[in-house]
């Protein structure tokens, strides 16, 4: 977990733009202040222009964002040289954090789903289907479907994708009875997006009859529960099309 810029990030623009300008503020923040007039005034200037940034290109009503610009902010107003010095370390960790966090965003239209593994009407007749065919080019076309259905396949990709989700669930989680956040409307939808997602997993573990992390199961615990949090996020209308997400948190 990031030690500066804690949290879920959600960006509204691609990566590029924003690096672009986190770029041109990072050698802001590499100038030479030879007294304290203008050591306060740069550091004030580099909190301006993270607000700033923040506010143009992320989503600024979730937490992450409001607790860097909440910090950033008493900052800014503050006059105190002493205050800004001890806070220094503070705004070059958001940068840092912040370089990094962009070489990983995801769209959120692109993250990955065990949704597919209910393309096919089940394993045993799956296998019987196969082992009835004896045409190689009929075989081949089969080849898709036996990695599916291969359980030392399927074990490794359902908990590597449960594994994604689950810090992402945990975190939004963490906001409600930790922090307690009023998760705004994208963090909702996220939230329902997360569990859907993590019930897609649980249902395909109990489709190719693998064992799911106990992380999943301690929050789903059967079939109909599973299916409740998918058709909950079926029936959301939200478009995260144009939202990157940083799955760094």
């Amino acid at each position: 977990m990031n030690k500066y810029a804690k949290g879920i990030f959600i960006t509204k623009v691609g990566t590029e733009i924003i690096k672009q300008r986190l770029n041109e503020i990072i050698e802001d923040s590499k100038k030479y202040a030879p007294n304290n007039s203008m050591r306060r005034n740069l550091y004030k200037s580099i909190c301006h222009q993270l607000i700033q940034l923040f506010d143009n290109y992320f989503e600024n009503n979730i937490w992450s964002v409001s607790n860097c610009r909440e910090m950033l902010c008493n900052m800014y107003f503050s006059d105190n040289i002493e205050q800004l010095q001890f806070k220094e370390a503070y705004v070059k960790g958001i940068l840092v954090e912040l370089k990094i966090m962009l070489n990983n965003m995801i769209p959120l239209n692109h993250l990955p789903s065990c949704s597919d593994k209910f393309e096919i009407k089940g394993k045993d007749i799956v296998l019987k289907s196969i082992k009835n065919i004896s045409q190689n080019d009929i075989i081949s076309k089969f080849t898709s479907v036996i990695n599916l259905v291969d359980k030392a396949g399927d074990v490794s990709r359902i908990n590597n994708i449960a594994s994604f989700y689950m810090p992402i669930y945990n975190e939004l989680n963490r906001l409600i009875y930790e922090e307690n956040w009023t998760l705004s409307s994208i963090e909702q939808h996220l939230l329902l997006r997360v569990k859907a997602e993590l019930s897609y997993c649980y249902l395909a573990a109990v489709k190719t009859g693998i064992e799911i992390a106990q992380e999943v199961k301690d929050l789903i615990k059967n079939e109909d529960q599973a299916k409740n949090y998918i058709n909950k996020y079926s029936q959301s209308d939200y478009n995260f099309n144009s939202y990157l997400l940083s799955p760094q948190i």
